[in-house]
């Protein structure tokens, strides 16, 4: 796999667990602006990683493995395994 299209896939894992969270959240009666602003902020990351996945030449991406990309996905990785910790939290 290319480090332009993991680059891009830790976005969509970031956006999607960013999404989920907030959306639990939601589920759970928390409506202020914070919350609604991850929801779509969220969504809108998602957004803009796929399309850009399904068409890279549209935007600039790393192309050599580096720093950057060993940073976007181990963070992405962080984010999302803290997130299915707080979903396994709120479960138990």
């Amino acid at each position: 796999m290319s480090p332009n299209r993991v680059y891009w896939l830790s976005f969509v894992c970031f956006g999607l667990a960013a999404a989920a969270s907030a959306g639990v959240d939601i589920v759970h009666g928390a409506t202020d602006i914070a919350t609604l602003v991850s929801a779509l902020g969220g969504a809108v990351i998602v957004a803009v990683a796929v399309v850009t996945l399904s068409n890279p030449e549209r935007v600039d991406g790393p192309t050599e493995w580096g720093p950057l990309v060993y940073l976007v996905a181990g963070s992405a990785a962080l984010y999302v395994a803290l997130t299915v910790w707080e979903f396994v939290s709120v479960v138990l």
